[in-house]
């Protein structure tokens, strides 16, 4: 059962993350601290900074979505093959952790690389902090 559960979790994630990707790579995700992703000052200083990077950086919204799509087959593999959802063999378990990891390091790094890009670009185009967040 617990299997269960973490497939329907990782399905939410996969279409917050596939959502989150159409979004930015259409500009057409609002400007708010409460957006899904890493926001930092540097990127909410204005619509400007806040487009250029969601639209740089969507690929990486579209790479977690795969992750987690890959995350619920793996699973569901495993718990079909073991012939139930409490239980799934040992190699789709380290498979499902390293889907994981890997999902959450490239949220770790693409958050860091977007500031820090934000602000370089906030620098560049002599844009100061307009939000009120």
């Amino acid at each position: 059962m617990i299997f269960l559960v973490m497939v329907v979790v990782m399905g939410a994630a996969t279409v917050l993350f596939a959502w989150v990707y159409a979004l930015s790579k259409s500009g057409k995700l609002r400007r708010t601290s409460f957006a899904s992703g890493v926001n930092v000052d540097e990127m909410l200083a204005s619509d400007e900074t806040w487009n250029y990077v969601y639209r740089k950086y969507a690929p990486s919204f579209l790479a977690d979505a795969v992750l987690c799509g890959l995350t619920i087959l793996v699973t569901a593999l495993g718990c079909v093959l073991a012939g139930s959802w409490n239980n799934m063999g040992t190699w789709a378990f380290v498979l499902v952790m390293v889907l994981v990891l890997a999902a959450l390091i490239s949220l770790i790094v693409t958050g860091v690389k977007a500031g820090r890009d934000a602000k370089t670009y906030n620098r560049d185009h002599h844009i100061t902090s307009d939000h009120k967040y």
